[in-house]
């Protein structure tokens, strides 16, 4: 049910149904840019608009299929299982390293640029194959390929420190302390203070 004629464009396809940049958005972008909004765009033109989470998962997708052409001479659709289990070891130290690896803030267009900085975390590596496997499910469901290599894989286990809710403010204690800070005089510092509390009791942030 997909359009693509090779593997590259099947992918295209996929980032494209992820969620992206709303239009004004993509307006905004356009004037930063100095770019006519009026202008006529490239069928590829989009790309250049991606939301994070479209651009995190064409990451994944290009390394996969990189490291399948370079590595095992197979085309993204051509993997099985095994050759699956094998980039799962090889996302924990991608070698080797001159192939591979290359330093940060380094452009893609520089013949110094690498799909990899060095090993994953467990996180990423999580991240990268939940994608992957995300990838392959649309592709199946689509059509595109009879089967999905990556459903018979485990994930890496999380090695995240649980919190311990000993070192948390019971819910009396952070009344008392919103209570105090908004006791205090209404300074401009005080009022950053007050925010800062809130932005992190809220999102959680570290």
């Amino acid at each position: 049910m997909l359009a693509a004629t090779n593997d590259y464009e099947a992918v295209l396809i996929w980032i494209r149904t992820r969620h992206g940049i709303v239009p004004d958005k993509k307006a905004s972008m356009k004037v930063h840019r100095q770019i006519d909004p009026a202008a006529s765009e490239s069928p590829l033109d989009w790309l250049n608009y991606l939301s994070h989470t479209q651009r995190a998962y064409l990451k994944e997708a290009e390394r996969f299929m990189l490291w399948a052409i370079v590595q095992h001479h197979k085309p993204l659709s051509s993997m099985a299982m095994e050759d699956c289990e094998q980039y799962r070891q090889f996302l924990t130290n991608p070698l080797p390293q001159e192939i591979w690896c290359s330093k940060r803030h380094v452009e893609r267009w520089s013949p110094l640029w690498r799909p990899f900085r060095g090993p994953l975390s467990r996180s990423a590596q999580n991240q990268a194959l939940t994608i992957l496997r995300s990838l392959y499910t649309f592709l199946v469901a689509q059509g595109y390929l009879s089967g999905n290599p990556w459903v018979g894989l485990s994930l890496p286990k999380s090695t995240r420190i649980p919190v311990i809710r000993g070192r948390s403010f019971t819910q009396p204690q952070w009344a008392f302390i919103t209570a105090q800070a908004d006791a205090l005089p209404p300074t401009s510092a005080h009022q950053r203070l007050r925010f800062a509390l809130r932005l992190y009791y809220t999102t959680g942030l570290r």
